[in-house]
C-alpha cells in the first residue's frame, strides 16, 4: 500500500503518467460500476433478491483500497516526484459551499462522467434509494472510508474546481467539472500545471445516454416504499 510511503507502486515514472487524470483507474473499475448499475435496474424492477445477489459479487474492498491507498494521494506522490512542496494553501473562508442546484447542473452537463478519467458516476439519490431497498448491510455507507461500499464510493459524483479556489479560481460553472472521488481527492489543491495535467475543459463532455441512473429513481423509490428497510 502506498499511503504514507515515499513512492506509489501504481503511479510509475513521470513518462508513464496520465495527462488526463491524477491516477488512471484500473480497467476493472468501470466494469464494476456497470455491474452496480445492473443491480440498480434489477432492484428498480422489484427483484430485491436478485439485486442483493449482484451487489454481493462486487469488488468493494478492492475498489476501496485503490481509492484510499493510491488514488486519494496520487497528487501528493506526483508532487513529491517533481520535487514540489506539499501545497498548503488556505481554504477560502468566504466560501459557504457550492449550491446543490449548481452541482446538479454540472453533473447533468457532463452526463455524470468524470471529466478527468471518464468513469461514469451514480447519483447519490440512487444510492440512498438502493440502500432502502436492499439494506445497509449490502450497500454500506458510514462516516469513514472503511465503512463505505467501495464501488458506491468510487461512483459517487463530486465536483472539482479546475483552478483551485485557494489559488484564485472562481466558484462558478465555468471553473467546475464533474469528478470522481479518486480524481477529486487525488488532484487535491494542486493546480493542473503543478502536477502535470491537461485542462479537462478542453475535452468536450462525453456524449452518452448515461444519466447517473436518475431515470430509475421513480421506480426505485416506489419499490422502497413497499419494503421495510433492512439494518
Amino acid at each position: 500500500m502506498c499511503r504514507g510511503k515515499r513512492t506509489c507502486s501504481l503511479l510509475g515514472s513521470p513518462e508513464e503518467w496520465s495527462r488526463e487524470a491524477p491516477l488512471a483507474p484500473p480497467t476493472w473499475l468501470r466494469d464494476e460500476i456497470e455491474s452496480l448499475a445492473k443491480a440498480v435496474r434489477v432492484a428498480a424492477a422489484g427483484d430485491m433478491g436478485g439485486a442483493r445477489a449482484r451487489l454481493q459479487t462486487l469488488r468493494s474492498n478492492e475498489a476501496r483500497d485503490w481509492f484510499v491507498e493510491h488514488a486519494q494521494v496520487s497528487g501528493i506522490h506526483r508532487a513529491r516526484v517533481l520535487g514540489l512542496a506539499r501545497v498548503d494553501r488556505p481554504k477560502q473562508s468566504r466560501r459557504k459551499g457550492t449550491p446543490a442546484a449548481v452541482k446538479r447542473r454540472v453533473w447533468e452537463r457532463d452526463r455524470y462522467h468524470c471529466r478527468y478519467c471518464g468513469l461514469p458516476m451514480v447519483d447519490e439519490r440512487v444510492r440512498i434509494a438502493l440502500q432502502e431497498v436492499v439494506g445497509t448491510n449490502v450497500i454500506s455507507w458510514g462516516d469513514t472510508n472503511a465503512a463505505r461500499h467501495g464501488i458506491a464510493f468510487a461512483a459517487r459524483p463530486e465536483y472539482d474546481h479546475v483552478h483551485p479556489m485557494s489559488a484564485g479560481g472562481a466558484d462558478d460553472e465555468s471553473n467546475l467539472v464533474t469528478s470522481c472521488p479518486g480524481c477529486n481527492y487525488g488532484k487535491d489543491r494542486f493546480t493542473l500545471e503543478e502536477i502535470g495535467l491537461d485542462d479537462p475543459r478542453l475535452r468536450p463532455p462525453v456524449t452518452s445516454e448515461w444519466d447517473g441512473l436518475t431515470s430509475l429513481l421513480p421506480a426505485l423509490n416506489s419499490v422502497a416504499r413497499h419494503v421495510r428497510p433492512r439494518a
